[in-house]
């Protein structure tokens, strides 16, 4: 490491091309703000009014979730090879589904609703004395 290195270039440095480390950045150095942004994965910590402020997920954060999560998604190597075998089961499948009835609505439950209240007639001797 260069004794003489700037800040800046020291936690450019340190958190590298991919940020394999995980680390948390916690800046108000605009410059470093926005390196961090073009990396996926890398949070950006700074303050507004005296409270630390988490960023949202930059664009290149998203865009790797994304595709993250269509690798997922999508059928394997090995799925691929089998597909095109499995395709006239699947449509004799679909086919053969008999589909349910669907229940109709039924009367609500008589317990839930509020009863009405009674008027009590109160009798002529307490209204005049």
């Amino acid at each position: 490491w260069d004794a003489s290195l700037p800040a800046l270039e020291c936690c450019k440095r340190i958190i590298g091309e991919a940020n394999e480390k995980k680390y948390f950045v916690a800046t108000q150095d605009m410059e470093l703000r926005a390196h961090c942004r073009k990396i996926a994965g890398v949070p950006v910590i700074c303050l507004r009014q005296q409270v630390p402020f988490l960023e949202a997920p930059s664009k290149a954060s998203l865009g790797h979730h994304e595709q993250r999560e269509k690798r997922k998604v999508a059928p394997q190597n090995w799925e691929r090879e089998k597909v095109p075998a499995l395709q006239p089961e699947v449509q004799e499948a679909a086919e053969e589904v008999v589909w349910k009835k669907k229940k109709k609505p039924k009367a609500p439950n008589p317990a839930s609703f509020k009863r009405s209240k009674k008027v009590r007639k109160m009798p002529a001797k307490y209204f005049f004395s």
